[in-house]
């Protein structure tokens, strides 16, 4: 984008250069048909000039309207990433939760396993002695 700005900056150079030739070649043709020839070379110059820089401001502004197109989908996506990403931590923090949960639930049942086992082994121990 700068370099076109840079190219739109020499063309309009180049456009009032031109310009002044013109002038300075009107100045002179007092009647003579080199500096008429001049003039007009000089004339045309200037006209394709301004059309240059006519279009160089075009293409600039569609550029400028792109540009700003992309910042707002850049924004946009990075806002949706920034959302994405609390959404992940919160899932990551309830999954979290749910594996802490079932650690102490897999640790209560095991010692209730235990107690179970050791109150069975008690009952069989009784019944044994018992015959």
């Amino acid at each position: 984008m700068l370099a076109l700005e840079a190219a739109t900056r020499a063309r309009e150079r180049e456009a009032r250069e031109a310009a002044k030739a013109a002038e300075a070649a009107e100045r002179r043709a007092e009647g003579g048909g080199e500096a008429g020839r001049q003039l007009h070379e000089a004339e045309e110059a200037a006209r394709k000039l301004d059309g240059d820089v006519g279009s160089l401001r075009q293409r600039l502004a569609a550029l400028e309207a792109e540009l700003r197109r992309r910042e707002r989908e850049a924004e946009r996506l990075e806002a949706q990433s920034k959302a994405a990403a609390a959404a992940a931590l919160s899932q990551s923090r309830e999954a979290e939760a749910a594996r802490a949960r079932l650690e102490a639930d897999v640790a209560a049942l095991r010692q209730r396993c235990v107690a179970l086992e050791g109150g069975a082994k008690a009952k069989v121990g009784g019944v044994d002695s018992r015959n």
